[in-house]
């Protein structure tokens, strides 16, 4: 009785393959490391700035106005890059039903 009726060069291509508790183990190990090193740095040098002197500073009116500009801009990128996706997702969808027969 064959085992494999395809063979395949890369792992990713296996469909069976099934490791969710190895993926789990590996993403716990990573944010162990880092949030350790982030703790003894935050321990060894402390904070460097005032975050509260930065949120201060931003919410009070400086006549600044391309700071203001820069932030409805930054505003709406990330609005455009949301809808270029959304775009994106309806016309992958569409491309699935054609080539489906739908």
């Amino acid at each position: 009785m064959r085992m494999h009726l395809h063979t395949h060069m890369h792992i990713h291509q296996h469909t069976h393959t099934q490791t969710p508790g190895l993926l789990n183990l590996g993403m716990v190990i990573i944010l162990a490391a880092n949030s350790r090193l982030i703790i003894e740095n935050l321990l060894k040098y402390g904070l460097r700035f005032n975050p509260a002197s930065y949120i201060q500073s931003a919410l009070q009116p400086s006549g600044n106005h391309l700071l203001l500009a820069a932030w409805g801009m930054l505003f709406g990128f990330v609005l455009l890059a949301y809808l270029i996706e959304l775009l994106a997702l309806t016309l992958l969808t569409r491309e699935r039903m054609v080539w489906r027969g739908c």
